[in-house]
């Protein structure tokens, strides 16, 4: 989703705050591992007009995770067309919750216009959404200081007063306009009370108030959300539920949208979306696969010969669609590396042991090499193979034959995506 409101400054320098509190990176805190630059003057007038309306010793926090990681936010919360700040904090180093606090310009600088206690130690999570295509809505996922207990807050501010619209435990949330209404609606999943009992539920404002629209009921094999992913193809709409399972494993159960309203799908059970993507190889999770989210679908264990079996074939599913596979690759679960294949290879290629270290051939029908991918550290020399990917610990390199076509090699080489 594209954020309307978004946090004015990037993970990096918010880790580099001073007196910020927050995640520990290899067991130590973060003041200890980076000695805070000066605040740029903006940020610097927010925490002091902060710290004057408090008048006690306070502490930014910023989130322990999530795609938002600064404890500053900058936009029109109040949809009056100016720019209004809002801040993660706690009053003292032991505070029992952590709290947001919106602030309005004023001619001599900023002066603190609402502060809310939240209802955790911890920010897990903080992401922003004009839920009413005006205003823009904060919302904070507080939570306990391991993170086994989460809250979800959604703050509406009107220009004179911050107040909490929604309140509840969550496993995962998210602001996607999934009814197609031009505005987001909010989805929140909530933890199972007792096993086969999660909900979904679903807000959007009406006549100005965030109202539940519905709570939906997911699929009793569902034990924990890890995430919610928007979908779309065509004109159909829906959400992904990604989730681990009571048995064991992880999988996706799809809700689409039909007469407005959220509900299991495909409608006639032709389809049963939670056993196709039951998995045991709970690293993968659902992604962007061309039009909406889709979920991998562990095909089978590939190259029974192979004197390692840690790969497998994946197809990406989004059962939206009449012909739901999106796309084919080959995982490797011991690297977490996946690479994309073309679409034509899906029933015909096999896997071989490849000659270079770490590395295996993928094989037409009749066994003839199209590709040999290989893994290898950052530090060792390529010695002329291809480098598709890399990330810090590990590099991901190709050969090419000539029976692999250039428009294969094309996509193969844009397709590498790492799940560790």
């Amino acid at each position: 989703m594209r954020h309307t409101v978004r946090l004015l400054a990037a993970a990096g320098a918010a880790l580099a705050l001073a007196g910020c509190s927050g995640a520990s990176l290899t067991g130590r805190n973060v003041e200890e591992l980076l000695r805070a630059p000066r605040l740029s003057g903006t940020q610097s007038a927010v925490q002091e007009a902060l710290s004057r309306h408090l008048g006690d010793t306070m502490q930014l926090k910023y989130p322990r995770g999530g795609d938002e990681m600064a404890p500053f936010l900058f936009g029109d919360f109040d949809g009056d067309g100016q720019t209004e700040a809002a801040a993660l904090y706690a009053q003292t180093a032991d505070a029992k919750n952590a709290g947001l606090a919106v602030l309005e310009q004023t001619d001599d600088g900023w002066q603190v216009a609402g502060a809310l206690e939240g209802l955790g130690a911890e920010v897990a999570q903080v992401d922003t959404a004009q839920l009413d295509g005006e205003a823009g809505a904060l919302l904070v996922g507080y939570a306990n200081a391991n993170l086994t207990e989460k809250y979800l807050v959604a703050y509406r501010y009107d220009g004179e007063e911050l107040r909490a619209a929604v309140q509840q435990p969550y496993e995962a949330f998210l602001a996607a306009d999934v009814l197609g209404e031009g505005a987001p609606q909010l989805a929140v999943v909530a933890p199972a009370t007792e096993p086969g009992a999660m909900t979904l539920a679903l807000y959007s404002v009406r006549s100005g108030q965030l109202t539940q629209l519905q709570n939906v009921a997911l699929d009793e094999r569902l034990m924990h959300c890890t995430s919610l992913a928007e979908t779309a193809y065509l004109s159909r709409r829906g959400l992904l539920v990604s989730a681990t399972l009571s048995s064991s494993g992880a999988a996706e159960q799809l809700l689409a949208v039909q007469a407005g309203r959220l509900a299991s799908w495909p409608a006639d059970g032709s389809a049963d979306v939670v056993e196709e993507t039951t998995r045991a190889l709970t690293a993968l999770t659902a992604r962007d696969a061309g039009p909406g989210a889709a979920a991998p679908a562990v095909r089978v264990a590939a190259g029974e010969d192979l004197s390692t079996r840690t790969h497998y074939w994946v197809e990406w599913r989004n059962y939206l669609a009449e012909d739901p596979v999106m796309e084919f690759g080959l995982y490797d679960a011991q690297t977490g590396v996946y690479v994309r294949l073309p679409a034509a290879w899906r029933h015909t290629a096999s896997l071989q042991d490849g000659t270079a270290e770490n590395s295996v051939r993928v094989c037409d029908k009749e066994g003839r090499t199209l590709l040999t991918l290989r893994t290898q550290g950052q530090q060792e020399d390529a010695g002329g193979w291809q480098v598709l990917a890399e990330r810090q610990d590990i590099r991901v390199l190709a050969r090419f034959s000539g029976a692999c076509a250039q428009s294969d090699r094309a996509l193969i080489a844009a397709g590498v995506q790492f799940f560790q």
